[in-house]
């Protein structure tokens, strides 16, 4: 058996030239290494600490073990969590003080930058795996949805972190405009 020890895994590869990309599935549903690399790792061989969801094109297993640093930027000009970046780093603290563009972390700062429905696991993941303190990026997370259910159905708001408590005046606060993208959420060690 290979050793499990990628930062993530897909079920699939792309080959071909753009205009011809085709996916490509792994030999008895075996997974892809950094979505490149075929090897003999099957998804029931996955420890716990991977997560499953989409993110950039396509579903992968990542890596929450390890996790040294998150920095979450949310984005308001679009849906919930689409244009959302969510910086990792396995080695270091992110240096927020390298921000080009407003909220653009330069690369040489974190190993993975994340968008998506990938973002929400991998801060649970996060928290639960690498023992990190992950409570203002749920709690962003959680009042950027409101931001956009405010201004079409407060009724259909959903939340995916019940656990961390939102104010009132937090919330007239995100309805208000006031969580601008430019903001960014850190996590901290527990």
């Amino acid at each position: 058996m290979e050793r499990i020890n990628t930062d993530y895994y897909t079920e699939d590869k792309y080959v071909g030239p753009i205009d011809k990309r085709r996916h490509v599935y792994g030999e008895n549903n075996t997974l892809f290494a950094y979505g490149i690399y075929p090897t003999k790792i099957k998804i029931e061989d996955l420890p716990d600490w991977y997560v499953y969801a989409y993110s950039s094109g396509g579903y992968r297993y990542f890596k929450t073990k390890g996790i040294v640093d998150l920095v979450y930027v949310p984005c308001y000009d679009n849906h919930p969590l689409k244009y959302d970046r969510l910086y990792i780093s396995f080695n270091k603290k992110i240096n927020i003080n390298n921000v080009e563009n407003r909220t653009w972390l330069k690369q040489e700062e974190y190993d993975y930058l994340i968008w998506d429905h990938l973002i929400v696991a991998i801060v649970r993941g996060a928290e639960k795996y690498s023992n990190l303190n992950v409570d203002d990026i749920k709690k962003a997370i959680d009042l950027k949805q409101y931001y956009f259910f405010i201004n079409e159905d407060e009724d259909k708001w959903y939340r995916f972190f019940e656990e961390v408590e939102i104010s009132e005046e937090e919330k007239i606060k995100a309805a208000n405009y006031q969580y601008l993208d430019s903001k960014m959420y850190r996590s901290k060690k527990k």
